[in-house]
């Protein structure tokens, strides 16, 4: 899709309600008693846990979508398609049903940990949606049509937005307790670094030429000084 014009917004609008239901759902599972009837249907006894940490898990897909419409209607474009809206719409549930049911049961107080992955979310958000961010303002000048973004949050890695997800993911996993939840982060960081950035650098690199080279050299593509 990188590179192509928009042709349609209707995939956007979808994507915005279709990640609004599954938020609903999210509260549904932590505040209206979701937990306990979906633990009915499997044979099991759930039950809410800890209220600050279910309300902390409900922030943050709120934040999240709030984050992820700004995306779509202001950040975001280049086309998007169907095929897209759906892959995006299915990992979000991934993350937000995905962690609610993983975190919603546990009745640890909220601690340290927890908060260390308030932080990490919250900085893997802002390195998400602010580098996004930065590089549509460049883009925007006149002066700098067809021009390759390399600077603000993208000069410390060449896809620093993407860090930015693994961060947040990273961050929501902590606030589970759960250790399964970490397999989410890192498969995401496996599908950016061995899938999508492969076919990115390909792109951008028979886009730019030399002045894609150059930024190669010197800037990582995931983790600032190390990959």
């Amino acid at each position: 899709m990188h590179g192509q014009e928009e042709v349609s917004k209707a995939p956007r609008i979808v994507w915005t309600l279709g990640h609004l239901a599954i938020l609903g759902a999210t509260a549904w599972l932590l505040f209206g008693g979701g937990l306990a009837t979906v633990g009915g249907w499997l044979g099991k006894d759930w039950t809410p846990g800890d209220p600050v940490r279910r309300g902390i898990l409900v922030a943050f897909g709120g934040f999240l979508w709030i984050r992820m419409t700004m995306t779509a209607f202001v950040l975001l474009r280049r086309k998007f398609g169907w095929d897209e809206a759906g892959s995006v719409l299915s990992a979000l549930a991934l993350y937000q049903i995905g962690f609610a049911l993983m975190g919603g049961g546990s009745d640890a107080p909220v601690g340290v940990l927890d908060w260390a992955g308030v932080a990490v979310y919250l900085l893997g958000s802002y390195l998400n949606t602010g580098s996004e961010y930065q590089r549509k303002l460049f883009k925007a000048k006149p002066e700098n049509k067809g021009k390759l973004y390399t600077q603000g949050l993208f000069g410390l890695a060449r896809h620093i937005n993407y860090t930015g997800d693994v961060l947040w993911a990273a961050g929501w996993a902590m606030v589970t307790h759960n250790k399964w939840a970490g397999l989410v982060p890192l498969a995401l960081f496996l599908a950016f670094a061995f899938m999508f950035v492969p076919g990115l650098t390909k792109y951008l690199s028979g886009k730019y030429g030399d002045e894609f080279q150059a930024w190669a050299k010197k800037t990582k593509k995931l983790i600032p000084f190390v990959f």
